[in-house]
């Protein structure tokens, strides 16, 4: 290109997006959504540039399948996918796929069917438009949604059906499109195409995941670097689009998803605080330049000659689409509400899922893919541009009128009462911020008066308001508020540990998973009484993948490790939520007076949140008493951790006054940061199982030389098992000692007719498997451990072998046996 054209195609841009900042401005004091008046400047301009001849640059431009595809939508997939909430989306993905795989699918049929029937286009090319045409952009309703504080579930069903219907209609396009090029329409093609249809669709998602995580991990390296971290994450929205559609040809959408949820969903814990917010305000300005420039250039490439020539083809296949759409909402979501076992979404949501479904830059672009030489292309890309425009148009103004008639833009009671409440927090810092000026000894007392008097009718007005609001909140609801003020602190509790460095990414994630899942029980009307034990599911994943290399693999030394940063983890947890019930029950009485409850609601909350630290309390006494040397290990991490909080601390407030110089504050930070990352890993190390402990503890060792028991201790392979896990199991065989070092486990026995039943404890010191290695019969009693535990395994082998060389080892298990039978036990009780 010469050095003329791109300066032409520059100076087009940038005056694109002067018009875009100036409407952005401008459209603010109208009643025209932005995305609407954006499409009408554009058919303005394109207009005036061939008449106007400043405006000749504007030609330039053009809106090619390329441009959308690789450059506009990689951007725009990724910040939606990255701002999702995937926990959301997960539990309504049902009506999601719903609307975007079959939905997709009936909508192509019903329009493809109905335009044969009335226009002159062939079956083959009827449903080619009708594949491109039922992806859905509802951008301006989303925007729409967020200005109005729209539910977030109706936000979460048109976003998450714009995301994935998307992929789906590209994929369904291109296979339309080779079955009408090819002439044929035989079973054969329609099975390769469903096969084609999944491949691409899954084999898209899969691609995606995995550049996301890769890149996750990658980006983790960065830390503290927002620049590199920002690079990054635009490295990953293209990286995903482009390989998996340019290279190997899957969905080159669902790969950007994939990449975007993922980003998202780890990416919060990954990132800094000040890095998230950078993250989402880089992202949301790109998606502004990306949305502004293709509504524009939409505006700016209809040739409105081309609309008027197929004028009544356009208004068929807008009756068309409209009729599709209906269809579709509302046929299809009554079927998912019988099915599922979410919510069922109401016929407020249904009507504007329907009237939401606005057609974008998708639409055009797989129009404008169309090959030159195809038989009705001119009419295709007309009827697609009519009804993209309409659409735009129509949806975009009335979707806020039909969402105030639905009563969809009022917020509950219990939002109105937050808002409130905030206000009224608002209104009081304010005041003592006043009354503090008041005493500086340079304002005018009239002056200071007159503020505070004002900011106290404020305040006596707001709490009126409270009072009137609460008045009209029956003693349930009520106390559904403080639980839902009440988790929120919670939830924030582990996010400031975590920010500190006092908790690890993976607990804090399976907190705020509990917290989450508490949630929805309030929604259910349900007080969440008991902390939910939960886990992400790729930690659940892990742990499964790592449960399955252990019965494979018992003695590894990954599966071992794994053990015992699990036990770490969970007294890790432990703390957390310790030290988070502590912090609710001292805000409780607060809550308690933003919401006016009643003081026996409050005492309630506060009684509960007390029962669930003293259950956690029980937990770290077991591990401090079968683990000290763990226990103080992580506390003592604990302590270095927050001083060096105060240390960061310290340097931020030294360095915003000017004490010290810019150089000196990022030298004293990188220090500061190179010593919390040596502080990260757990001190797991504190947990390795000792052997000298059974020297102390298991009596047949206690006779044995230095030099006997080192022999011994080549032999010992140690296991770690988890509270509630199964050690050896009734019926099974085996032929294995185990010894207790740390740790305590239960022995049950199930009896026939009768349920399982636990008959003996065993403690450190004591051992277990005794009577399958010398009976040689199956195990005759289940053993589980009951806290974290630390044991030895030998193999029947090595206790031959090891009674050989010390008697007293052969012995001390038959007298075991012998005293457990006398005593009238069961043998079984240690086996």
């Amino acid at each position: 290109m010469e050095h003329g054209g791109v300066v032409t195609i520059v100076v087009a841009v940038i005056g694109l997006l002067l018009v875009a900042a100036a409407a952005a401005i401008g459209l603010k004091r109208t009643r025209l959504p932005y995305t609407v008046g954006l499409v009408l400047l554009g058919l303005v301009l394109g207009a005036l540039a061939d008449r106007v001849e400043w405006l000749a640059p504007l030609r330039e431009l053009t809106l090619s399948p390329e441009i959308i595809l690789f450059i506009f939508l990689p951007t725009l997939i990724f910040e939606s996918a990255f701002n999702l909430d995937a926990r959301l989306l997960s539990q309504n993905m049902a009506p999601v796929l719903t609307l975007a795989i079959p939905g997709l699918l009936l909508s192509t049929a019903i329009v493809g069917g109905l335009l044969t029937l009335v226009t002159s286009l062939p079956l083959g090319s009827a449903l080619l438009f009708g594949a491109l045409i039922s992806a859905t952009d509802p951008v301006a309703v989303i925007a729409l949604f967020r200005e109005l504080g729209a539910p977030k579930r109706l936000t979460i069903l048109v976003e998450g059906e714009s995301l994935f219907n998307d992929a789906t209609a590209i994929v369904l396009f291109r296979i339309v499109l080779m079955v009408v090029a090819g002439g044929v329409l035989a079973a054969g093609t329609l099975g390769r195409g469903v096969v084609e249809f999944v491949v691409v669709f899954v084999g898209g998602l899969i691609v995606g995941v995995i550049i996301g995580y890769l890149m996750i991990r990658t980006i983790a390296l960065a830390r503290d670097e927002p620049l590199v971290e920002v690079t990054l994450s635009t490295v990953v929205a293209y990286a995903a689009f482009i390989v998996a559609d340019h290279y190997l040809r899957v969905s080159g959408v669902m790969a950007t998803v994939g990449a975007g949820l993922i980003i998202g969903t780890l990416g919060s814990t990954k990132f800094t605080p000040e890095v998230r917010t950078y993250l989402h305000q880089f992202w949301e300005y790109a998606a502004f330049v990306a949305n502004s420039l293709i509504f524009l250039l939409v505006g700016l490439t209809v040739k409105l000659s081309g609309l008027v020539t197929f004028a009544g083809a356009i208004g068929w296949a807008v009756l068309a689409a409209v009729v599709a759409r209906a269809a579709v909402v509302f046929g299809l979501i009554p079927v998912v509400n019988r099915l599922s076992k979410a919510d069922a979404i109401n016929r407020r949501n249904q009507t504007v899922l329907f009237w939401g479904g606005l057609r974008g830059a998708v639409a055009l672009a797989l129009v404008l893919s169309i090959p030159a030489d195809f038989p009705q292309r001119g009419m295709l890309v007309a009827l697609a541009t009519g009804v993209v425009l309409f659409t735009i148009v129509t949806s975009g103004v009335t979707m806020k009128p039909l969402m105030h008639g639905l009563g969809l833009d009022r917020p509950t009671l219990v939002e109105r009462l937050g808002r409130l409440q905030a206000v009224l927090a608002a209104k009081r810092a304010a005041f003592a911020r006043v009354d503090e000026l008041g005493t500086a000894g340079h304002f005018s007392n009239r002056l200071i008066t007159d503020v505070g008097n004002r900011y106290l009718e404020e305040m006596t007005a707001v709490e009126r308001d409270l009072d009137t609001l609460r008045s009209g909140l029956a003693t349930d609801e009520m106390r559904r508020v403080l639980w839902a003020e009440a988790l929120t602190v919670e939830r924030h509790r582990y996010r400031e540990m975590f920010d500190r460095g006092i908790i690890s990414e993976p607990v804090l994630r399976e907190l705020e998973l509990s917290v989450d899942l508490r949630r929805d029980q309030l929604k259910r009307n349900d007080i969440p009484r008991e902390i939910v034990a939960a886990a992400p599911i790729e930690v659940r994943f892990g742990t499964q993948l790592l449960k399955l290399l252990g019965r494979v693999f018992p003695r590894s030394r990954v599966v071992q490790r794994h053990r015992l940063r699990a036990l770490a983890a969970r007294y890790e947890r432990d703390t957390a939520v310790l030290d988070a019930c502590e912090y609710v029950m001292t805000e409780v009485t607060r809550l308690a007076e933003l919401t006016g409850v009643e003081s026996s609601v409050a005492d309630e909350c506060r009684a509960v949140y007390e029962a669930q630290a003293g259950d956690v309390m029980v937990r770290i006494d077991e591990v401090a008493e079968h683990f000290p040397e763990y226990v103080q290990a992580a506390q003592h991490q604990t302590v270095q951790r927050i001083a060096l909080d105060g240390e960061a601390d310290a340097i931020e407030e030294l360095a915003s006054t000017g004490a010290i110089p810019p150089g000196v504050a990022q030298s004293a930070r990188r220090a500061v940061e190179a010593a919390e990352r040596r502080l990260a890993r757990q001190p797991i190390s504190a947990l390795e199982p000792n052997p000298e402990d059974l020297l102390a503890r298991v009596p047949f060792f206690q006779g044995l030389s230095a030099e006997d028991f080192q022999s011994v201790v080549g032999l010992l392979v140690p296991r770690t098992v988890l509270a509630g896990d199964t050690v050896i199991r009734q019926g099974d065989r085996g032929s294995s000692l185990f010894l207790i070092a740390r740790g305590v486990v239960a022995v049950i026995v199930a009896f026939p007719g009768k349920p399982p039943k636990r008959v003996a404890s065993l403690h450190a010191g004591e051992f277990f498997g005794e009577m399958s290695l010398l009976t040689q019969a199956p195990r005759s009693a289940t053993v589980q451990a009951v806290t974290g535990c630390q044991l030895y395994e030998l193999s029947g082998e090595d206790v031959d072998r090891l009674s050989e060389r010390v008697p007293a080892v052969k012995q001390a298990l038959l007298d075991a046996y012998e005293e457990r039978r006398r005593s009238g036990q069961r043998p079984s009780l240690s086996s």
